[in-house]
């Protein structure tokens, strides 16, 4: 065996090894990133729902286009 071959091996080990530590914290990261993702899609929806009961409770106030797009009141002139 030559230095070079034993420096490999010896680099070899040291990275498997670092993979081994840090595999664990990494995977609950991923978990943590997908939790968030999903909670802030569960707020978007949540969101969306209340904009739409508003916009059918106040109907009369707003207009629809063509494609059920609300189109917003105008501003009112107070001269």
């Amino acid at each position: 065996m030559s230095i070079i071959t034993v420096i490999e091996y010896l680099v070899l080990i040291f990275l498997v090894l670092l993979y081994c530590c840090t595999h664990k914290s990494r995977k609950q990261e991923i978990e943590q990133l997908h939790s968030d993702i999903k909670k802030a899609r569960d707020d978007v929806d949540e969101v969306a729902e209340k904009r739409k009961k508003h916009e059918k409770a106040n109907a009369e106030l707003y207009e629809m286009n063509a494609n059920d797009d609300v189109i917003p009141p105008k501003p009112v002139d107070n001269s």
